[in-house]
């Protein structure tokens, strides 16, 4: 195969479903579509799991690609910004968007209590339920990502960030002060 293909010839290549089409999607636009999920998003492994995704709906719609309206490439970045808005919009998104400020919250109050500033925390720490206490011991001592701790704890993954996120707000309201201080 020829090292320069044309746009109509790599269309034909990947309407035919050979590999051969892929390839060459793959190594002419993946840095290119990476860089742009990877802009919108700010993470490199969802950047990677979104890209995946784009080259899979461009594989199996490529008979919706038409030529007169507009170039290969418009067409696929079109495809690449709408999975990123997809995913943006997701409640899957905004659940990990408020774990991860719930995390900042937690982290900062443990970083108070590394200064020797006592509210608590342990204290209340151990009043939790105890499968409560186990997910924030693992994610938040022992410094286990989600994955990691799911593993460890051998829960689904969904029921560990669940769990982070009921026992973060467990902890919020706990440590709030009272409104007379």
């Amino acid at each position: 195969m020829k090292q320069t293909t044309t746009e109509p010839e790599l269309v034909a290549l990947i309407k035919s479903q050979r590999k051969e089409g892929f390839d060459l999607l793959y190594a002419n636009y993946a840095d290119a579509f990476y860089n742009v999920i990877l802009r919108s998003v700010k993470d490199a492994a969802l950047s990677e799991d979104i890209m995946q995704e784009v080259f899979v709906k461009i594989w199996r719609n490529i008979d919706k690609y038409d030529p007169d309206r507009a170039r290969l490439y418009t067409w696929m970045i079109r495809i690449v910004r709408n999975a990123c808005v997809d995913h943006l919009r997701s409640p899957g998104h905004r659940q990990q968007q408020n774990v991860q400020e719930q995390t900042e919250d937690i982290h900062h109050m443990v970083a108070l209590k590394d200064r020797e500033i006592d509210y608590g925390l342990m204290d209340v720490i151990a009043r939790l339920e105890p499968k409560y206490r186990d997910v924030i011991n693992t994610v938040f001592y022992h410094n286990y990502s989600h994955a990691e701790a799911a593993e460890v704890l051998g829960l689904p993954l969904g029921t560990l960030k669940s769990r982070v996120r009921m026992a973060l707000l467990m902890l919020k309201s706990s440590l709030q002060p009272t409104p007379h201080e």
